[in-house]
C-alpha cells in the first residue's frame, strides 16, 4: 500500500493502476486513525465488510 500511497501523495508514473481493494484499504487505514466518523465512513465500513471477499 505504500507504493500506492507514495504515488497519490507525491505524483509519480502516469501508467499506475490503483485497484478497487488497493483504495478501499488506503480509505479503511486512513479512517482507523480517525477518533469521530461520519455517517459516510461508517457506511463505507459497513460496504468494505460485506464486500471483503469481493474486492
Amino acid at each position: 500500500m505504500n507504493t500506492e500511497r507514495d504515488w497519490l501523495k507525491h505524483g509519480g508514473q502516469p501508467t499506475m493502476k490503483i485497484c478497487c481493494a488497493e483504495a478501499a484499504f488506503m480509505i479503511a487505514r486512513a479512517a482507523s486513525k480517525l477518533d469521530h466518523w461520519t455517517s459516510k465512513m461508517v457506511a463505507f465500513k459497513i460496504w468494505l465488510l460485506a464486500n471483503i471477499d469481493y474486492i
